[in-house]
């Protein structure tokens, strides 16, 4: 008897940097995750790692569906659904799927600056639209506090409009102003963008008058970003070097040399899967009425060209191992004279022009009343070839190579791409 798993576990990392991320929790059964629970942000500090509660995050959820099911469900589309519609839907989710693994880490400089801005703002890379309303509160408190403390006369707004010499007075303002806006929400758009402002250093000439701005209306503003880096490196170190501790031992699955040896053989399975990714969108080879007078190697997935398709009444019944049969009709096609046999659903209805199947030997067919009535009729035996046609398998086994095939391109390319990336940054470092 199986065994069932239910319980919550976390998935779903995203936009991770400098050892901080967003993590869903799911309801998942045999580890299979199924809907979300909560979002929580996690921390690497001195005390280890740590983790807060969080707005429940959509990025991290669509990665969860995407990651997990994507491929499952460009399995279903492509069997399905058929034709160039199927084919184009399926590709999509698998392109969404292989999308979604680019979330992983925060890409982009300016991306990685408004986190090392958050950091040093809020004490967490987290962005303030995904913390919880009382966390907002108690940061935004803190922060207006020490913005009082400072008396310079001057708003958050005019130093992201004016700038400022000050890295905390730059620091502050960002934070109060990055608050307001997710408090807001779309009405605090102009908050947001007054942030931004800072976050990139683009400010106006202050006003030559004996306002706030008269002292530095002359001087030159210095770019705040690489001291507020400096400061979020400091703030990231690992524990490691935080306590003296000796670094935690690196897992085996994380070694470059394992990564990439499970990649070579990724990338194999990949480059033998093309075949089957060729079948899946131009379909199989095509056999001609010559090729069924000749000696093949059978069972084969192939397409074959009918002149005429005729249903003399006849009924197939498949055995099972339970007992029970599965019924079907065995229809006749006609191939350049000789007579073929195929096998169609009970409900299907006759196939014309191309029709594409598994190509099996009649003699190979065991417990099947059909195959004796062939070979009592003389006529019919003496026209016939010697194998016939399930179509109940050209469907279903196109659609299932692509999806295996794509899956394994699909997986290599991710997987080159993160792998290629790390080796980078190990060459920086």
């Amino acid at each position: 008897m199986g065994v069932i798993i239910i319980g919550t576990r976390a998935y779903g990392q995203v936009d991770e940097h400098a050892g901080q991320c967003a993590k869903t929790a799911f309801v998942h059964l045999n580890f299979a995750p199924l809907f979300p629970r909560a979002s929580f942000w996690v921390t690497h500090g001195a005390d280890g790692e740590g983790a807060e509660p969080i707005r429940l995050h959509g990025k991290s959820v669509a990665a969860v569906y995407l990651r997990f099911w994507g491929v499952a469900l460009a399995g279903l589309v492509l069997l399905t659904v058929p034709g160039i519609l199927g084919l184009a839907a399926g590709g999509v989710v698998v392109a969404a799927s292989i999308w979604s693994w680019t979330w992983w880490s925060l890409r982009g400089t300016r991306a990685q600056r408004r986190s090392d801005y958050n950091l040093v703002a809020f004490g967490t890379r987290c962005e303030p639209e995904h913390m919880l309303p009382a966390q907002r509160e108690v940061v935004e408190a803190r922060l207006a506090a020490r913005w009082t403390a400072r008396d310079t006369g001057r708003s958050p707004n005019e130093v992201a409009r004016y700038g400022t010499a000050s890295v905390d007075e730059a620091v502050l303002a960002y934070g109060l102003l990055r608050l307001a806006a997710a408090k807001r929400g779309r009405a605090g758009a102009d908050d947001r963008a007054a942030a931004e402002r800072l976050l990139d250093g683009n400010h106006e000439a202050p006003p030559a008058d004996d306002g706030p701005y008269r002292a530095t209306a002359t001087e030159a503003l210095p770019d705040h970003a690489a001291a507020i880096a400096a400061q979020a490196r400091a703030l990231s170190t690992p524990p490691a070097q935080t306590t003296g501790r000796a670094p935690a031992r690196r897992r085996w699955i994380h070694r470059p040399r394992v990564q990439l040896v499970g990649l070579a053989f990724v990338t194999l399975l990949a480059a033998t899967s093309l075949g089957w990714l060729r079948q899946g969108v131009l379909g199989f080879p095509t056999v001609t009425a010559g090729d069924l007078t000749t000696a093949l190697d059978t069972p084969r997935l192939v397409s074959i060209d009918l002149d005429s398709v005729t249903d003399a009444g006849w009924l197939r019944l498949t055995p099972l191992r339970d007992g029970d049969f599965v019924r079907g009709r065995i229809v006749f096609g006609r191939v350049g004279g000789r007579v073929l046999p195929i096998a169609i659903g009970e409900d299907d209805d006759l196939p014309e022009g191309r029709v594409a199947g598994e190509l099996r030997r009649i003699d190979g067919v065991r417990d099947e009343a059909w195959t004796d009535r062939i070979y009592q009729d003389p006529s019919l035996a003496s026209a016939s070839v010697d194998y016939y046609l399930d179509t109940d398998r050209s469907f279903g086994t196109r659609r299932l190579r692509l999806v295996v095939a794509a899956s394994f391109l699909g997986f290599a390319v991710v997987g080159w791409i993160f792998w290629l990336r790390a080796w980078r940054r190990r060459r920086r470092a």
